[in-house]
């Protein structure tokens, strides 16, 4: 069976075929903007591990702007980074052209026929590796990932750069948090120190508490929470909802203060286990083997990924994935509140391109932009998370931007900040929102 999709009227069609020692990627019709999505998950079903030749057939394509070159670009790089040999099957001289006035034709190996790369047989279709299906999950925790990336056409600020939005929201319990602390749990589970019965202990400024709280229960194990006494009255709520047990820490201690005292209760009462989503690799391996994984199979290119720097899990994960894959040009960059608080967790500050800080007040109008401009009812720290990653996609000529919503807006409705102005929100600057 031939992978492959049919070009219709001005769209865009590909095959994947292969002889001698060479995989062809065949595109047929229109190599542009509107198309580009469609190529690179092409590109990306080649599976260039497995590739020791790659070239690119341009002979059938009927029109290129230079999206079309990025194509090119990362078409080459995917194969360099896979030590395979790249080449280009020359299209049309309006496609050629094309990649003349970028200066790409002195860097490539062109040829005119597939005969000049040594393909004498015929191009056989290729069969894909074989992909699981995902049908029914079989419980509330295998629902955990596999959350929509979103493309936000009214708050992107030019046309030419795309802003997406991968809404961790739509976890079970509502963050991205649901990723780390099954890991968390299947971690200790896997090394022998956590069974059912035994009593966890995690710091949490909420989030991660909430997530942790619906797998414990589904999993017989008791929770404590430590979290700083200033958040949002739903997150205590939704953690004893769940049946967490919750020690507050003083709120002008912040993350931290809740570090401390979790640690603290930890030596003196050995029976607990605490998983700490600040200091276990668990917690970046969850973003960087699923996230970022998701990311890539959905947009196979990114110029930037913006994200909330609290444990730095998120970050840290996705950043060395994209890196790992597209290489050093991913911009990296990290938000947090101001004043910011450095946390002592999984961060490597020296992979992230720039760190800066949001104001209370800015990250809560930004809350409001989201949901009024494109219906995206999320919480505080990714409205502030959203105001970067548009300025960021601002500064680019073209790319894709990719931002992370951590949480849903329902453990925040008692503060008004989806209704009010940011001046009408009591305790803005108090609150510990993120």
């Amino acid at each position: 069976m031939e992978r492959h999709s049919q070009a219709v009227g001005g769209e865009l069609g590909w095959r994947v075929t292969a002889a001698d020692g060479w995989t062809v990627l065949m595109l047929e019709g229109e190599l542009d903007f509107a198309h580009l999505d469609t190529a690179r998950k092409a590109l990306l079903d080649l599976g260039l591990a497995r590739v020791g030749r790659l070239a690119l057939d341009l002979r059938a394509v009927t029109f290129m702007d230079t999206s079309g070159v990025r194509l090119v670009l990362q078409a080459m790089h995917r194969a360099d980074s896979s030590g395979a040999e790249f080449a280009l099957i020359r299209g049309p001289q309006l496609v050629h052209h094309v990649l003349d006035l970028v200066g790409l034709t002195d860097q490539l190996r062109i040829v005119d026929d597939p005969a000049e790369l040594g393909v004498h047989g015929e191009l056989a279709a290729v069969v894909p590796p074989a992909r699981p299906t995902r049908g029914g999950r079989e419980d509330i925790v295998d629902a955990i990932g596999h959350t929509p990336l979103v493309e936000l056409k009214h708050l992107a600020p030019k046309p030419a750069v795309r802003l997406w939005a991968k809404l961790e929201s739509q976890n079970p319990t509502g963050s991205v948090k649901d990723r780390v602390a099954r890991a968390l749990v299947e971690d200790g589970e896997a090394r022998g120190e956590l069974w059912p019965g035994r009593a966890v202990l995690e710091p949490s400024s909420g989030n991660t508490g909430i997530s942790l709280a619906m797998i414990c229960a589904r999993r017989g194990y008791r929770l404590t929470v430590v979290m700083p006494e200033n958040v949002p009255p739903e997150r205590t709520q939704l953690l004893r909802t769940y049946g967490a047990e919750i020690e507050y820490s003083p709120g002008d201690l912040g993350a931290n203060g809740a570090v401390t005292a979790a640690r603290a209760l930890a030596e003196a009462e050995p029976a607990f286990y605490m998983p700490d989503q600040y200091g276990n690799p668990a917690n970046p391996l969850a973003h960087y083997h699923g996230t970022a994984a998701e990311i890539l199979d959905d947009i196979g290119e990114v110029t930037a990924f913006v994200a909330g720097l609290g444990t730095g899990g998120t970050l840290m994960g996705v950043g060395r994935r994209l890196r790992d894959e597209l290489g050093p040009q991913v911009k990296l960059v990290a938000v947090q509140p101001m004043p910011g608080e450095r946390v002592h967790g999984v961060a490597d500050f020296g992979l992230v391109d720039e760190t800066t800080s949001v104001r209370n007040r800015d990250a809560i109008a930004w809350t409001r932009r989201l949901l009024d401009e494109e219906g995206i009812f999320a919480g505080v720290s990714s409205g502030a998370i959203a105001s970067i990653a548009v300025r960021v996609a601002r500064e680019l000529d073209a790319g894709d931007v990719v931002f992370v919503v951590c949480d849903d807006g329902s453990r925040y409705l008692s503060s008004g900040v989806h209704s009010r102005d940011a001046g009408e929100v009591a305790g803005v600057d108090s609150t510990a929102w993120w």
